[in-house]
């Protein structure tokens, strides 16, 4: 009887293998469809449509950006997970894909199994930018201010949970220090406060930061990423005092969950490819972002489960509301 169990079991298997070939072969039979959970013209965006069009030529079927902005990617990210498991439907996320989990009570997928990492595509730093009247002229020199008065400095953020809030909290963890969170509805809005000096510290996309950088307007004392970023080589990473502080804006394309691996391999192929080509490389690295060109599903899927780890500790000790 277990011997026949076993057989049956093996030619299941063998079926099922030799299915998923015979779709990798065929694949992409129509229309792929690209989710962003955001609206058009930002960073994620600008990647999807950058991909959509190499992808397009690569796989000779058409790759179509759908924007579906809303609920912090939620809306666009629940579209996916709920998607027929062919490939015809994948989606680029950011790091928010992380941090939304790690601090919201219910979402209506479980990110972990309901969908499948295919390929990391970039990074976007964070530049951790102070207003002149900060007396501190480094990283160091903030610490140790900031260590001499406990919450006396402020820093902004987009809103609760968001990336530049939770980089600012590991920060304050990882050094030892004390900062006053004030919350704002958006980016824009917390660089303007920083800019009239309403407020002392900011982490920053490089790209948003680069430009008040330039003219004097705030200080720069390091970038989030492990190492020094091209837009700004300059500025010191925060790892360099902070040993193995990481917090990039990183971003990569999921696949519904069951989606034959023959079909991931297949995409994950053509991104890295794509990433590759030089006319996209420029065009990542002139708007501040940095291609990653070797993240295929496996090595995507263990940086996230990572990411997961990080921001799950770091937001249980907060004590954030739960949407």
């Amino acid at each position: 009887m277990h011997q026949l169990i076993c057989r049956v079991l093996i030619c299941v298997i063998g079926c099922l293998n030799a299915a998923d070939h015979v779709l990798a072969q065929t694949y992409p039979s129509r229309p792929i469809r690209m989710l962003v959970g955001f609206p058009a013209g930002g960073p994620i965006d600008l990647q999807a449509r950058l991909l959509s069009r190499k992808l397009t030529e690569h796989l000779k079927q058409p790759v179509v950006v759908e924007n579906r902005p809303g609920a912090d990617a939620v809306i666009a990210t629940e579209l996916a997970a709920r998607a027929a498991p062919d490939g015809h439907t994948v989606i680029l996320v950011s790091v928010g894909f992380a941090t939304t989990a790690s601090f919201h009570a219910k979402l209506p997928y479980d990110p972990l199994k309901d969908l499948v990492p295919v390929a990391q595509t970039a990074t976007l730093p964070l530049a951790l930018i102070v207003h002149p009247s900060v007396p501190a002229q480094s990283l160091q020199e903030l610490i140790a201010f900031a260590k001499s008065r406990p919450g006396e400095l402020n820093y902004g953020s987009g809103g609760i949970g968001s990336s530049n809030h939770l980089g600012a909290e590991y920060l304050a963890k990882a050094a030892g220090i004390l900062m006053t969170h004030v919350p704002y509805k958006g980016a824009a809005p917390a660089m303007e406060d920083l800019l009239a000096g309403r407020i002392h510290v900011l982490l920053a996309p490089i790209s948003n930061a680069l430009p008040h950088i330039r003219s004097g307007k705030v200080r720069a004392l390091g970038v989030s990423t492990l190492g020094r970023s091209a837009a700004a080589p300059e500025v010191p990473a925060i790892s360099e005092v902070v040993k193995g502080f990481d917090v990039s804006l990183w971003s990569g394309v999921l696949a519904p969950a069951g989606t034959p691996k023959a079909v991931v391999d297949q995409l994950s192929e053509a991104i890295i490819r794509a990433l590759a080509e030089p006319d996209v490389r420029d065009t990542l690295l002139r708007n501040d972002m940095e291609p990653v060109v070797a993240a295929d599903a496996v090595s995507f899927g263990a940086y996230i489960r990572g990411e997961f780890q990080k921001w799950a500790d770091l937001t249980r000790g907060l004590n954030l509301p739960r949407p």
